[in-house]
């Protein structure tokens, strides 16, 4: 009879072993932003900045979605550097002031709570372009803070990077081969 018990205590706890191991423990959410810039010399002096904010977080079967939703991030630079100008996307608004010198961040957030069509929020998988500012100075990959809805996961900061936009010398010099290459092409199939 305690052979009979053993047996089954043994073949339970194998089961349950089994399936402990055979279900996937959840991933954690991970909150991941990247804010991608141009940047535009405009002379004098002063430099322009367009920024696309990239909310690259990834969210839990289960989990709200929203509490990822990106609904604010500040940029950080020299306080030798002021503001100019600005343009911000739909339902965004700047929070400091303009022409200021010793401001040395400048924060922009969505005025409607939630993602598109209802909110201007950043969703997770989603990106958002449009943010120009325009300063008296460089401020090249400037680094930044991303705020996200929960109140309980870190503000997001890295460094904003480069976009990837072709210069235009290299476009112009890639278009002059394959120019070069359709004439010299073109000359030996003419018939002499």
């Amino acid at each position: 009879m305690k052979s009979q018990w053993r047996r089954r205590i043994v073949h339970t706890a194998f089961v349950l072993g089994i399936v402990a191991l055979w279900n996937p423990r959840p991933a954690q959410a991970a909150a991941i932003v990247n804010l991608e810039y141009v940047e535009t010399m405009l002379g004098g002096g002063q430099f322009q900045y367009d920024y696309v904010v990239h909310n690259l977080s990834t969210v839990d079967a289960g989990e709200d979605p929203e509490g990822l939703n990106v609904w604010a991030f500040s940029l950080d630079f020299s306080e030798e550097i002021a503001l100019l100008d600005y343009l911000l996307p739909a339902n965004w608004s700047l929070i400091g002031s303009t022409g200021v010198p010793g401001i040395e961040s400048v924060l922009a957030m969505s005025d409607v709570p939630g993602t598109p069509p209802l909110g201007a929020d950043i969703a997770p998988g989603q990106s958002l372009g449009g943010f120009r500012f325009v300063f008296d100075g460089r401020i090249g990959s400037a680094p930044f803070s991303a705020i996200l809805v929960d109140s309980e996961i870190e503000p997001v900061s890295g460094q904003s990077v480069p976009s990837s936009v072709p210069e235009p010398v290299t476009v112009l010099l890639l278009g002059a081969g394959i120019g070069a290459l359709a004439a010299g092409r073109r000359r030996r199939s003419k018939p002499l």
